[in-house]
């Protein structure tokens, strides 16, 4: 694992077996990992004096001012460049997008595309594009501390596909030599519990 910033340290590795992991088990990892509070805050947060002020209200029940829901953790948020992948349409593979909304009963995503061309896919059917995704740790010195102009997940190679890094094209590379900027949704693969 590499030690991220704030301390943080992940380890990621893959045990096989396909196995899954329920709710429950997830949430209580959650709170191992973060114990020590949100990972999520800054610390120049403008809304903290207010939540604690107020009694019994945490920020945690999911409820912002004027009622309106805190954003999901597990949903991209509306605005989010994105590219699909993996349809059955395959003309539309590779397709850059926005995230317009998440359709919470199709359990599916909005993706516009552009000029009034939007489709509802699946999870699975995207890719987060992510701008500024830094370079670290690799065995080639010209990379570490470059700065990609967008980075995607591969899922079949579990590698970070990152463009703008080279004159080349794009360089696949491992998580781990990877940091990735704050708010980045991530997906948490292959837990494993000893």
């Amino acid at each position: 694992g590499r030690p991220m910033d704030g301390g943080v340290k992940f380890t990621f590795s893959s045990g096989g077996g396909g196995r899954s992991m329920d709710n429950a088990r997830a949430e209580e990892l959650f709170r191992q990992f973060f114990s020590q509070g949100d990972p999520f805050r800054s610390a120049d947060d403008p809304f903290d004096d207010i939540f604690a002020g107020l009694s019994g209200l945490r920020r945690s029940t999911g409820i912002a001012s004027g009622g309106r829901r805190a954003p999901r953790a597990d949903v991209l948020p509306h605005g989010t460049p994105v590219r699909l992948c993996d349809l059955s349409q395959a003309n539309f593979n590779g397709a850059s997008g926005t995230i317009d909304q998440w359709d919470e009963a199709r359990g599916r995503y909005v993706v516009s595309l552009g000029k009034g061309v939007s489709l509802a896919v699946r999870t699975q059917n995207v890719s987060q594009v992510v701008a500024e995704a830094r370079v670290v740790g690799t065995s080639q010195p010209q990379l570490n501390g470059k700065v990609a102009a967008a980075a995607t997940f591969d899922r079949a190679t579990k590698r970070y596909r990152m463009e703008g890094l080279t004159s080349k094209g794009v360089v696949a590379l491992k998580p781990e030599n990877v940091i990735l900027p704050q708010r980045t949704r991530v997906t948490i693969q292959d837990v494993i519990s000893r």
